[in-house]
């Protein structure tokens, strides 16, 4: 075996270990397998989330050779937090947990000695889907009341500071949508169309 492949497979073997704890936290549990949306009734999953991905399927794939290095294992193992994030709304149970799991790897594999340049987690959205879900967000943040707006202020502040903006000589902040990034914005436009779904659904059952 080349030296190369050494260190990559020593690497892969200790995100495996990684893995494996994982998988032995309890509330790992809802991220062992794939999101059964259609038995959840979720009917708009595969309409938000393009690229799923759990702790089974990475495990899967490493048993099968899928991984090259730990930055290729890193990026599943992303991708899962990231889709949890995505999808759900912030503050909710499982939002919460998905940051916490996100911490505990991230905090394990940076641990690890690794080969090579860190290749980044790149969006897969192209600059039209930014664009599209900037102007969604602009839409959306008229439809939502004070606490609402307050719950987006607050995932903002959270992932893009920069993009907030203190007015002069008043209490109101303005929000640079410009420089809010996709995964946040993504994030945020969730949030406000359950809200505004709800708020329908009360409507129409009052």
């Amino acid at each position: 075996m080349s030296k190369k492949k050494e260190e990559s497979s020593g690497e892969l073997q200790t995100c495996i270990g990684i893995l494996e704890e994982m998988f032995k936290k309890p509330e790992s549990e809802p991220f062992r397998q794939p999101v059964d949306w259609k038995g959840l009734s979720l009917a708009d999953y595969p309409k938000v989330i393009k690229r799923p991905m759990d702790l089974g399927t990475v495990q899967k794939k490493s048993v099968d050779g899928k991984y090259e290095d730990a930055w290729q294992f890193a990026e599943d193992m992303r991708l899962i937090w990231e889709n949890a994030k995505t999808y759900n709304r912030p503050g909710s149970g499982i939002y919460l947990v998905a940051e916490q799991l996100q911490d505990f790897w991230e905090k394990k594999f940076k641990r690890i000695q690794k080969r090579g340049t860190k290749r980044m987690f790149e969006e897969t959205s192209t600059q039209g889907d930014a664009e599209q879900a900037r102007y969604r967000f602009t839409e959306l943040i008229k439809k939502l009341n004070s606490d609402q707006i307050g719950t987006i202020v607050d995932l903002i502040e959270k992932n893009c500071p920069a993009a907030l903006h203190e007015e002069d000589c008043e209490e109101d902040l303005e929000i640079e949508v410009s420089e809010i990034d996709l995964k946040t914005l993504n994030q945020c436009n969730h949030y406000a169309e359950d809200c505004v779904s709800q708020a329908k659904r009360r409507r129409k059952n009052p």
